[in-house]
């Protein structure tokens, strides 16, 4: 690591995860990765203890791929920044960001942001900020419920800190962010957590106000409602419907969302493309628009399909494949943008 290297790491100030689950370890990687010391807090005993040997084999996987970064050379160094925080007091004294990935319902969404605001108020705590809540991100890793939901009822100083910074899985592979702020989210919190979020590697996007399940999530259930109705109705088989997507739609969103995916597909862009297509766009989404429950049958009509070409005994196998696959992606992504951009220099 070069001298810049090493004081750009030491200016790192600490983070604090809350949860030491997945996403936790997850988290914990995304942030260490950066250069920041991080605290990983659980309220299970010794469970934060016991992640760090998995985020160790989780970083190991990122080194063989040439993804740990410039401020990182190895999985150890990663992990030496790691630490199992005994207290919540522990983990949130002096932090910048504290990012809560406790499981998903309101009811424990709730209880612990109360304990992060009853452990910001500890004496001890308090006296390590130099000044008051003044720079803390409070951050919740939610997939799809919001914010206002779980900190509404928290002092007024805390609550305007708090907004949902809802990552995908896996999130220390896949950069998206989504950042969804409260009625009453400091808008200086929402562009610090966007500017960090930047910093240490993410690709955030503002959703700009509060929205049941944000943007992905409403994106995914769109396609898979509609996946399941085609294969309810008999239009198509399980497998066709993702070759459909793997080797479709999904290569050029990989690189492309679909408004620049219609910009590019009419000769004069997207009000051409609207001009030309937006009749049958219509009729299609009055066709889509009653909603659907999955029922029991194509949900069995699906499973059996999967379990035809995976048996469940080795999802976990593939799933190391997925994350495989996901590493070599991202890793050509990065190359590929930085082509882009010294071509626009």
């Amino acid at each position: 690591m070069s001298t810049l290297q090493q004081t750009l790491v030491e200016e790192r100030h600490a983070v604090a995860v809350v949860g030491s689950g997945m996403v936790g370890k997850s988290w914990a990687i995304v942030f260490a990765k950066a250069g920041h010391p991080v605290r990983l807090y659980d309220v299970f005993p010794d469970a934060a203890s016991k992640a760090i040997p998995a985020i160790h084999s989780m970083a190991q996987q990122l080194k063989e791929a040439d993804l740990l970064g410039d401020l990182t050379s190895s999985a150890d160094e990663l992990v030496s920044r790691i630490t199992a925080a005994a207290t919540l007091e522990e983990a949130v004294e002096n932090v910048v960001w504290i990012q809560e990935c406790v499981p998903e319902t309101v009811e424990l969404k709730k209880a612990a942001c109360f304990e992060i605001q009853k452990a910001l108020r500890n004496e001890k705590v308090k006296a390590s900020f130099p000044t008051q809540l003044s720079e803390i991100v409070i951050g919740s890793s939610s997939s799809a419920i919001p914010s206002s939901s779980f900190t509404n009822e928290l002092d007024d100083d805390v609550k305007r800190r708090c907004l949902i910074t809802h990552p995908v899985n896996p999130v220390h592979l896949i950069p998206l962010v989504e950042i969804v702020p409260a009625s009453y989210t400091d808008p200086e919190v929402t562009s610090r957590a966007r500017e960090v979020l930047l910093k240490v590697g993410k690709k955030p996007i503002v959703v700009k106000k509060e929205i049941d399940s944000f943007i992905l999530n409403r994106l995914q259930s769109a396609v898979l409602n509609e996946a399941f109705k085609l294969v309810e109705e008999d239009y198509i088989s399980p497998e066709d419907l993702d070759i459909t997507m793997k080797d479709g739609l999904g290569l050029r969103w990989s690189f492309m969302g679909p408004f620049e995916t219609i910009d590019l597909n009419a000769p004069h862009g997207v009000s051409d493309y609207a001009q030309r297509y937006s009749g049958n766009m219509f009729k299609l989404a009055q066709q889509q628009s009653e909603p659907r429950k999955w029922t029991d049958e194509v949900v069995k009509t699906v499973n059996d399909a999967r379990r035809g070409l995976l048996d469940v005994e080795k999802l976990g196998e593939r799933s190391k494949w997925r994350d495989a696959r996901l590493m070599q992606l991202v890793k050509q992504k990065e190359e590929l943008d930085k082509k882009d951009a010294q071509s626009l220099v």
